[in-house]
């Protein structure tokens, strides 16, 4: 058990402390930071499915990005609450073990905790330096897509799945040019391609190695050499028998239906290529090329 000093409580800003006798170790070990449409969902299920990782359930906590009381959707501020999450109750380690030893004829061992909250990528440099400061060796994980592909995947999730009366998702051409452009130049929408301030904000408080960047056209690829990559980065087993799972190989979370391809009208292509013109020359620099997905 690790108790929070009086020294950490002074530094928080925003999260508040009302049980000092709280277990500070159940604190995440790290955390998968989207954005959204990058395949965070995909990394969250095979990591849930690794014999020594707790992952909170549900997914994404939102306890951060939300931790101001005025947000539309703040639940809590108390990090009693949040940490409720890491620790699992008699019947799920009954579950988990029976799970872990049906898979892989190994037991449930938990070495390392963590979330997978997709807004955490544009989080404020001030809630970074709280999480930080809550757990100094934290880790995180950050998935790069192109900005114009994240953007218009983003938008058909939010914009054409959104149900009509009849239940059936809208059509590009029932969605304004207004309405389409009002979302792409939301403010969150751009903080969530602008990866390379995304990635100093980050690597201002991590220690160093503790961030990892995983690009999406290489999920698409080569997910089982990401998969061996993440688990060296957490520390934990890996083991061939961890890679032949299904979730391996999972679809990607998509927005097209079957019998709906829904490709980048040109006139949205060029508007999402102007808006993050900057971002993808420096995408090039970094990289060496840009993300084509």
């Amino acid at each position: 058990m690790k108790k929070i000093d009086q020294n950490t409580i002074q530094q928080l800003k925003y999260t508040k402390i009302s049980n000092r006798a709280l277990d500070l170790s159940k604190f995440p070990d790290f955390l998968i930071l989207g954005p959204q449409r990058t395949a965070s969902t995909w990394l969250s299920q095979n990591l849930r499915s690794h014999p020594e990782i707790l992952f909170s359930t549900p997914k994404e906590l939102h306890f951060f990005n939300r931790l101001l009381p005025d947000h539309p959707y703040h639940r809590s501020s108390e990090l009693t609450w949040y940490l409720n999450f890491f620790e699992e109750s008699s019947m799920e380690y009954i579950k988990k073990n029976w799970r872990m030893l049906k898979n892989y004829r190994e037991f449930y061992r938990p070495q390392c905790r963590g979330e997978g909250t997709a807004s955490y990528a544009a989080l404020s440099k001030d809630i970074i330096k709280e999480i930080v400061t809550l757990n100094p060796d934290i880790k995180a994980i950050l998935m790069v897509r192109n900005p114009v592909m994240r953007g218009w995947s983003h938008a058909k999730k939010d914009l054409l799945n959104k149900s009509l009366k009849d239940g059936s998702p809208r059509r590009i051409s029932e969605v304004s040019d207004q309405e389409f452009k009002d979302f792409f130049s939301s403010k969150y929408q751009v903080a969530c391609g602008h990866y390379t301030l995304i990635i100093e904000n980050w690597l201002s408080f991590l220690k160093k190695d503790h961030l990892l960047v995983i690009l999406f056209d290489d999920v698409v690829e080569k997910p089982r050499e990401i998969l061996i990559q993440t688990f060296e980065f957490l520390g934990v087993t890996c083991k061939q028998k961890y890679l032949d799972s299904s979730k391996v190989g999972m679809q990607i979370s998509a927005t097209d239906l079957p019998s709906q391809k829904r490709e980048l009208p040109l006139k949205y292509k060029q508007f999402l290529e102007e808006l993050f013109k900057e971002e993808l020359v420096k995408l090039e620099k970094l990289f060496g090329r840009v993300p084509v997905r």
